[in-house]
């Protein structure tokens, strides 16, 4: 075989995913992959972090005619591009990568990059929309801070507001 690597099973795969389940988003990629190999023990790193980058080669395939492109660097992006491309699998139900499944199947084959991207994009503008609110929060809550601190210095009136 020409292939540098083995093969994965489909309980293997299926670890995989569930692992990056549990780690999504956080910031260490090296520790992710540490506790993913934990939990596909008939895998060594270097098998798990082969099958992580290989998969992020994949996505990126699938998301080039599209313009864009996962940030390595962004973990919550790639684990839920990752998470993304398993459910279209999963309800695809192939064993096998996806698009080589589907190289003869293009109307299939563009439903199913269709649907990465929609959820690719769909997580990120979920993550935007949040980090928006999370800021307006932040800004009114120090906004309400500083008239409350000037009030305790009596910086404002009782009744109509303007400094004294």
């Amino acid at each position: 075989s020409n292939r540098s690597y083995v093969r994965w099973s489909r309980g293997e795969e299926t670890a995989f995913f569930e692992a990056l389940r549990g780690v999504a988003g956080q910031p260490a990629t090296a520790q992710c992959l540490v506790y993913i190999q934990s939990k596909v023990p008939s895998k060594d790193r270097v098998q798990v972090r082969h099958f992580y980058y290989r998969l992020i080669k994949s996505i990126n395939k699938v998301l080039e005619p599209f313009g864009e492109e996962l940030d390595k660097d962004n973990n919550r992006d790639v684990h839920d591009a990752m998470l993304a491309w398993w459910k279209e699998k999963e309800a695809l139900g192939c064993d096998d990568n996806p698009i080589r499944a589907l190289a003869r199947k293009p109307v299939k084959r563009k439903k199913f990059c269709n649907a990465v991207y929609k959820r690719v994009i769909a997580g990120r503008k979920g993550r935007e929309r949040r980090r928006a609110q999370s800021n307006q929060r932040k800004a009114a809550k120090a906004k309400g801070k500083e008239k409350m601190q000037d009030l305790a210095m009596g910086g404002y009136e009782a009744v109509g507001g303007a400094r004294a």
